[in-house]
C-alpha cells in the first residue's frame, strides 16, 4: 500500500498539521467531501422525480457495504443518526422487568452510559465493571453476571484510556451464560477490524463521524436475526413496514406488517446525503482493506510509543498490556497544573489532539505518517521539560 500517495490524494489538506483527533471527530477525505455536494446536485437535477425511490436504492446498496465491513448480512444492518440512537433501538426494544440487570464498564462514553442508567426508573439494576489502570479482564465481567443479567453492553475501545477490550472473548462468555451481548464500536470501526460473527455480538452501534470518515448525523447498527425477533420496535412508520395499509386497514391489523429484517427498527426519512457520503467512505475503507489499516495503525502506535520511551515525566497508558489491547489511541499522562502551557505547545507544533488537565489523547489512523509521529514526539518532549 502506497500510504503517501493515498494521503496526497485523499488527505492532502492535512499536510501542514499533525491530526490525531479522530478519537473525537474526523476530517473527511476528499472523496467523502465531494460526495455531499454530488448528492445535492443530483438531488436538485431530478426536479423531485423519483427522488425518494433513487435515494432508497442508494441506501439499500450501502447496507451491503456496511455489512461487508463488519461481516454480516445486509438484512442485519439498520440506519441510525448516531450511536445513541442505535443503542436506543436495543434499550427501548427489550422487555425489561424489575430485578433485571445490565452490565457496562466504567470506561463507557456517554452514549453507552446514560442509556442504561435511565433504565433504573424501571427497576433495572445497573452494574459497572471497575477498570484497573484503564483496563479490565473477561473475568471482571463474568463475576458480575448472575441469573438476572439480561445484557452486557460495552465499548470496544475506551475513549479515555485507549483500552481495546477482549471483545471476542467477552462475547463468547456472554453466550455461554445466555446473556445478550452488545458493543459500542464507535472508536473501532474503520480503524481496527470488526467481525460481529467472530466477536459473538448480538448488537452493535456506531456513528459515522470518527473512523467512518464522515460528518455528524449518520451511522448504523447491527442486529442479529435472533435478537431482531426478540425486540419490539420503539416506534412505527412506513419505513419500518413491508406494506402500506390504509388507515382503516391498519386499524384492523394485529400485528403491524413489520419488515422481516433490521429495517423494522428504522423510522421516518433518512439522512440520505449523509448515507451517500458514508457509502464513499465505506468504499475507501474496503478498497484499502481493514487488515492493511490495522497494520498501519499498529505500526504508528508502536513508533510513537518507542519514540517516547525517554520521556521522564510523561508516560503512555496501557504500556504493560499486550499489543492486542492497544487501539491506536495513545493517552500521554502528565502531572496536573500545566494545562495552559501544554495547550500552547500543542498549538504551536500544530498537533491536533484532545488536551485535558492530566493527559493528552492522540489517536492515530491510517492517513498519519512518520512526519506526524515525529511532530507529536517533538511536542511531547517539549512538554516533558515543563515538569
Amino acid at each position: 500500500m502506497d500510504w503517501e500517495e493515498l494521503r496526497r490524494r485523499e488527505f492532502g489538506f492535512l499536510e501542514d498539521i499533525a491530526f490525531f483527533e479522530i478519537g473525537s471527530v474526523c476530517l473527511p477525505p476528499v472523496s467523502v467531501q465531494n460526495a455531499y455536494t454530488e448528492f445535492v446536485r443530483e438531488y436538485v437535477s431530478q426536479h423531485g422525480e423519483d427522488t425518494r425511490e433513487r435515494s432508497y436504492a442508494m441506501i439499500n446498496a450501502n447496507r451491503a457495504q456496511a455489512a461487508q465491513l463488519i461481516n454480516c448480512e445486509p438484512s442485519e444492518i439498520g440506519y441510525a443518526c448516531n450511536t445513541t440512537y442505535g443503542l436506543t433501538v436495543l434499550q427501548v426494544g427489550m422487555d425489561w422487568k424489575p430485578g433485571d440487570n445490565v452490565i457496562i464498564s466504567d470506561l463507557e462514553n456517554y452514549a453507552n452510559l446514560y442509556q442504561w442508567k435511565h433504565l433504573e426508573r424501571k427497576g433495572v439494576e445497573l452494574r459497572m465493571i471497575r477498570s484497573h489502570d484503564g483496563a479490565y479482564t473477561v473475568e471482571d465481567v463474568e463475576k458480575l453476571i448472575d441469573e438476572h443479567t439480561r445484557l452486557v453492553c460495552i465499548t470496544s475501545i475506551g475513549f479515555e484510556s485507549g483500552f481495546n477490550a477482549d471483545v471476542a472473548e467477552i462475547g463468547e462468555m456472554c453466550h455461554r451464560h445466555g446473556v445478550i451481548y452488545a458493543v459500542d464500536i464507535m472508536q473501532s470501526i474503520g480503524r481496527l477490524p470488526i467481525d460481529v460473527q467472530a466477536m459473538h455480538m448480538d448488537f452493535a452501534a456506531t456513528g459515522s463521524h470518527k473512523g467512518l470518515l464522515c460528518t455528524y448525523g449518520s451511522g448504523f447498527f447491527y442486529c442479529s436475526p435472533e435478537l431482531q425477533d426478540r425486540l419490539t420496535p420503539y416506534t412505527a412508520s412506513k419505513e419500518s413496514m413491508n406494506a402500506k395499509p390504509s388507515a382503516w386497514e391498519m386499524y384492523q391489523m394485529d400485528p403491524l406488517p413489520w419488515h422481516t429484517d433490521a429495517r423494522r427498527f428504522e423510522a421516518g426519512n433518512f439522512n440520505f446525503d449523509g448515507i451517500y457520503a458514508m457509502s464513499k467512505a465505506l468504499k475507501l475503507l474496503l478498497d484499502v482493506g481493514m487488515d492493511n489499516i490495522e497494520g498501519r495503525v499498529r505500526y504508528l502506535e508502536r513508533t510513537m510509543r518507542a519514540g517516547g520511551e525517554d520521556l521522564k515525566h510523561i508516560h503512555f497508558g496501557l504500556a504493560d498490556l499486550p499489543e492486542k489491547n492497544w487501539s491506536g489511541i495513545l493517552i500521554a499522562h502528565y502531572p496536573t497544573g500545566k494545562v495552559d502551557e501544554i495547550k500552547e505547545i500543542v498549538a504551536r507544533h500544530k498537533v491536533y489532539g484532545t488536551v485535558k488537565d492530566s493527559y493528552l489523547r492522540l489517536t492515530v489512523d491510517f492517513y498519519n505518517n512518520d512526519k506526524d509521529i515525529n511532530t507529536a514526539l517533538d511536542a511531547l518532549h517539549e512538554m516533558d521539560g515543563l515538569f
